[in-house]
C-alpha cells in the first residue's frame, strides 16, 4: 500500500493577535472616551460625510445617530484642513440651535492621518461658552453703566465747583483789602483747579487717568486771565509732556 505524505506548515500568531487585541482595547477605550465628552464632537471621512459623533453632539442637534452618520455636510473649514493639514483654533462662533436659542461656541478641528502621514479624517470638537459670553456682556454693560453714573458725578462735582467760584467772585467785590483780595482770588483759582480736573475726567474716555499736558495748559491760561496778565507782556510757551495723573495724584498737585 502506498503511503502519501502529508506536510503541515504553521505560524505562531501570538503575539500578532496580542498586539491585535491590544489595539483593539485601546480603540475601545478611546470611543468610550470620545462618547462620554460633554463637548459636541464629530469626526468626518474626505468625502466630508460623518464617520462618528458623540452623545452631546446629539443632544445638541436633537438628531439619533443613524440619521446623522454617512451623511455628507461639506464645510471651508473641513475642506481647508484636508488641503493645508493644518489644525484651527477659532474662539468664537455663534450658531442657533433646533429651538432658535442663540450659542457662542469655541471651535477646534484637528486633521487625523493614517501610518503614511495621510489625512484621512477631520475631528472636530465644539465647546460651548455662551455662559461665558453672557457674563461678559453683562460685565461690560454693568462697566458702561458705572462709567456713566462716574462721568455724572464728575460732571456735578464741577457745576458744584463752579457755583462756589461765582460765590467767592460775588464775596470778593466787597472786599477793600488788597491782601485780603489775593487771598479770595488764591481760593478762587484752588477751587478752579478742581474744577478742571472733574471736567477733564468727566471728558475724558478714560476716567482712571488725565492728560496733564492738557490740563496744566488750561490752567496756566486760567492764572493768565484771572490776574489780568497782558498777552504783549508776558507770553505763555507751554512745552509739557503728557504724564497721566489719576485724580489722587492730580489734586495735590495743584
Amino acid at each position: 500500500m502506498r503511503r502519501e505524505k502529508v506536510l503541515f506548515s504553521g505560524e505562531n500568531i501570538t503575539e500578532r493577535k496580542r498586539a491585535d487585541d491590544e489595539v483593539k482595547e485601546s480603540q475601545g477605550f478611546l470611543a468610550a472616551v470620545i462618547e462620554n465628552i460633554p463637548d459636541p464632537i464629530y469626526i468626518k471621512d474626505r468625502q466630508f460625510r460623518f464617520a462618528e459623533v458623540n452623545k452631546a453632539f446629539l443632544h445638541r442637534h436633537k438628531v439619533a445617530r443613524e440619521e446623522i452618520i454617512g451623511k455628507t455636510r461639506v464645510l471651508e473649514t473641513d475642506v481647508e484642513i484636508f488641503k493645508t493639514g493644518r489644525k484651527l483654533d477659532s474662539p468664537e462662533q455663534h450658531y442657533h440651535d433646533a429651538d432658535g436659542n442663540q450659542h457662542w461656541t469655541h471651535i477646534k478641528k484637528v486633521p487625523l492621518t493614517d501610518e503614511s502621514g495621510e489625512i484621512t479624517h477631520v475631528l472636530t470638537i465644539s465647546r460651548d461658552i455662551s455662559e461665558r459670553k453672557r457674563a461678559e456682556e453683562q460685565t461690560k454693560a454693568s462697566l458702561r453703566e458705572k462709567e456713566v453714573l462716574l462721568k455724572e458725578i464728575h460732571h456735578r462735582v464741577k457745576n458744584n465747583m463752579q457755583v462756589i467760584i461765582s460765590l467767592l467772585n460775588l464775596q470778593s467785590k466787597h472786599v477793600k483789602d488788597k491782601h485780603d483780595l489775593e487771598i479770595f482770588k488764591d481760593s478762587q483759582n484752588r477751587v478752579k483747579s478742581m474744577a478742571l480736573i472733574h471736567d477733564k475726567l468727566y471728558q475724558s474716555k478714560d476716567l482712571a487717568s488725565i492728560n496733564s499736558a492738557e490740563y496744566i495748559e488750561n490752567l496756566a491760561r486760567h492764572l493768565f486771565n484771572t490776574y489780568s496778565v497782558s498777552s504783549s507782556a508776558i507770553k505763555l510757551v507751554a512745552d509739557i509732556k503728557d504724564v497721566p495723573l489719576d485724580i489722587d495724584t492730580a489734586i495735590p498737585v495743584v
